[in-house]
């Protein structure tokens, strides 16, 4: 079993450097690094280490989700790992997904996103606003994996849906995750497959919080248009039933794009 790591990137730079350096390290290595990226600057590979083996795919359009895809076009694993430019893998990560891959009959399998402040912080039942798990047990793009016959099969993450420079559009993991469901595909939660993200000190600005949560009431409600919100149905329930000063701005906000959505 190869497993090739995919890292979306919109400005390769020190994080991206970080993130390389923690699979440099890890107790089972991938068998290749393969970073995803709109356009290139030479600039912009110098500032990644030369001496760690990996290479870019520029994707020629513009969003994370289409990097991605782009990279896993030129991938060679039968896994996919996928991990944010900002984020780090603990050393055994690799080996965990080697672990779970095993068995034969787990199509994707993800684990915690645990987030590093750089200064505030916020409650852990809104750490998908930073792009953390928090509470949710459901995978996402920042902590990762899946079988390649099964990304091909679903065709990848959706473009129209994922970051886009600094429009914070959001869903694609929730579509791909959707789709192999309705597959009837295994979809495994590992709690010792740990990444962790780098929160900057802005995301915990109330700024981002409401515009990170408008983008995802409007991701969601697209996706709503082919797939049932069982899961966020139930995790609106516990917002409700706990709530704290973000409770209603942030649910708000992502009702106001939740509705702009279903408009579109």
């Amino acid at each position: 079993m190869e497993i090739s790591v995919i890292i979306g990137s919109y400005r390769p730079g020190k994080c991206l450097y970080r993130c390389i350096n923690s699979l440099r390290k890890q107790t089972t290595p991938p068998d290749e690094i393969i970073i995803g990226v709109d356009t290139l600057k030479d600039e912009q590979y110098i500032q990644t280490s030369p001496e760690i083996s990996c290479r870019f795919v520029v994707s020629g359009k513009t969003g994370v989700s289409a990097a991605r895809n782009a990279a896993c076009q030129q991938a060679k694993g039968d896994i996919y790992a996928f991990i944010d430019d900002d984020a780090t893998a603990r050393q055994d990560w690799i080996e965990r997904i080697h672990t779970q891959f095993n068995d034969k009959s787990i199509s994707c399998a993800g684990g915690p996103v645990i987030p590093i402040f750089e200064k505030e912080t916020i409650p852990e039942q809104w750490y998908w606003i930073i792009g953390c798990t928090g509470l949710s047990k459901r995978p996402i793009c920042s902590n990762m994996a899946v079988r390649k016959e099964d990304f091909i099969e679903q065709g990848g993450f959706p473009e129209g849906l994922g970051r886009i420079k600094q429009n914070l559009n959001i869903g694609e993991e929730t579509e791909l995750i959707l789709k192999l469901e309705r597959s009837r595909k295994k979809i495994a939660w590992e709690p010792k497959m740990v990444v962790r993200h780098w929160c900057p000190v802005q995301r915990t600005q109330w700024s981002y919080i409401l515009t990170r949560a408008y983008k995802e009431g409007l991701g969601k409600a697209i996706i709503s248009q082919n797939y049932p919100m069982t899961t966020e149905q139930q995790f609106l329930k516990h917002y409700l039933t706990h709530p704290d000063i973000y409770t209603f701005p942030v649910l708000f906000a992502t009702g106001i794009g939740f509705l702009e959505g279903k408009l579109l």
